[in-house]
């Protein structure tokens, strides 16, 4: 493998690393990673006021 990405969580500082043959396939690797780290839905344990 010859480049890598790294994407970091500014909230958790949880690192994925990508690696890569080509740089082009950055946007690809983007997408797949948002897809797994996007916010699904928020759970408030124990709360009646929401």
């Amino acid at each position: 493998m010859r480049y890598f990405a790294l994407f970091v969580d500014e909230a958790s500082r949880f690192s994925t690393l990508f690696l890569m043959k080509d740089r082009t396939d950055v946007y690809a690797k983007f997408q797949f990673y948002y897809e797994r780290v996007k916010t699904n839905a928020v759970r408030c344990p124990e709360s009646s006021g929401y």
